[in-house]
């Protein structure tokens, strides 16, 4: 307005921008620290509702997905101790092709090798293993693939990574070339590992009266092996009596031929974890593919560990039906 004597309009329009200074400067003052918190909330993978920090979200604050690798600062693999070819324990350390297999595994989800830990379980304990807290994050332990068993036990297979046949290991001194040996002798005791799918077998071999079930089946093979017990006969997959007939060829052999279809292998984890179940479908694949005319990696572990106990070329292979 146009000045006035004693200039008082130009006071009066210095108060009106003196009034409206505070609220502006403070409204400046939170949106630059609403803009700072929202970046910052990007950044780390907070501030936007999800438990992407916390190791539960799909995507990191980038929008690229996460592994498991980028959440677990180790791989825990669940196997077990006492199958000749697939996986024993000699002291602290787990040979094997499961074991072997597990290292390949670990490599394509991101880990390095000493990021592995290689866990004891057996056929009783493994799928409790994956639901604790620490314990095991996959199972390699010759688990059957089998609809019914996810369901129950809580997991998800990935596989399989192999096909495995019924098999009978029997003493050496004992009179038994089949199945049929074995119900003409009602004093012979069969024994298979508690929750093995050999339990349904047995009694539908006709067994039932002469099952005797352990925790673990290195407890069957010592029944086998002590001549004061009743135990004349082991009931497991032919991989696995294969690999302690050759163990064990001076007191057991292998019973060929029995019939009651494959059992495929697979990498087990809890049923909740359907980013790694997808992760290790896609690191199997990469191992039996062949590459550049060259065998695939699950070839030349099969001919490190298997080949010398089932004495046969590699059978090829499996289809990942479950992936």
């Amino acid at each position: 307005p146009p000045p006035a004597a004693g200039g008082r309009p130009q006071v009066r329009a210095r108060r009106r921008r003196d009034r409206w200074a505070v609220p502006v400067a403070v409204l400046c003052t939170a949106l630059l620290a609403g803009g700072a918190w929202y970046v910052w909330g990007q950044q780390d993978g907070t501030g936007t509702g999800d438990d992407t920090a916390h190791g539960k979200g799909t995507t990191g604050g980038s929008g690229a997905a996460s592994t498991f690798s980028d959440t677990h600062q180790v791989l825990r693999i669940g196997v077990k101790q006492d199958q000749p070819g697939l996986s024993v324990q000699d002291g602290s350390t787990f040979k094997g092709f499961e074991v072997d297999l597990g290292k390949e595994i670990a490599r394509h989800l991101g880990f390095d090798e000493d990021q592995v830990r290689f866990v004891r379980v057996n056929s009783g304990n493994r799928s409790d293993y994956l639901k604790a807290a620490d314990r095991a994050d996959i199972v390699l332990a010759s688990y059957s693939i089998n609809d019914e068993r996810e369901k129950k036990d809580g997991v998800v297979f990935a596989g399989p990574y192999y096909q495995a046949l019924k098999g009978l290991l029997v003493r050496k001194n004992r009179p038994y070339n089949d199945v049929s040996d074995l119900r003409n002798d009602p004093s012979a005791k069969v024994c298979t590992a508690r929750k093995s799918v050999y339990e349904t077998w047995i009694r539908n071999e006709g067994l039932a009266g002469q099952q005797v079930l352990r925790p673990g089946f290195e407890d069957c093979v010592r029944a086998l092996l002590d001549p004061a017990t009743p135990v004349y006969a082991v009931a497991t997959d032919d991989v696995i009596v294969a690999g302690l007939a050759d163990k064990y060829s001076d007191k057991t052999k292998a019973l060929d031929n029995i019939e009651g279809g494959t059992e495929g292998y697979g990498v087990a984890m809890d049923a909740n974890e359907a980013g790694l179940h997808k992760e290790v479908c896609g690191a199997l694949a990469s191992i039996m593919k062949p590459a550049g005319g060259k065998p695939s990696a699950w070839a030349v572990l099969y001919g490190r560990h298997l080949e010398p106990v089932m004495r046969q070329p590699s059978p090829g292979e499996p289809v990942l039906t479950k992936c």
